[in-house]
């Protein structure tokens, strides 16, 4: 995809597992320059979603959301096959 023909995506979602270093620094400094709205990275290894967001100031800079977040810390619901299972 050309961004010269297309504008910049809102939200990009990138999931590190041997690339995390990657996406939390070269591919961040791209979305920055790219103006993505908000950037994810799902880091596999901590089950953890970190989440940034671009501000739309002169000069666009990329910041992490008090926001991210860990997933999957809540017990499966009632009545799930998870718990049929047992």
């Amino acid at each position: 995809m050309s961004l010269n023909q297309y504008p910049p995506p809102d939200l990009a979602i990138e999931v590190g597992n041997s690339s995390l270093e990657d996406d939390l620094n070269r591919k961040k400094q791209l979305y920055q320059e790219l103006q993505v709205s908000e950037y994810w990275v799902v880091d596999v290894e901590k089950v953890k979603l970190l989440a940034f967001s671009v501000s739309q100031e002169d000069t666009p800079e990329i910041t992490q959301s008090r926001h991210s977040a860990r997933i999957g810390n809540k017990p499966p619901r009632r009545g799930t096959a998870a718990e049929s299972n047992k």
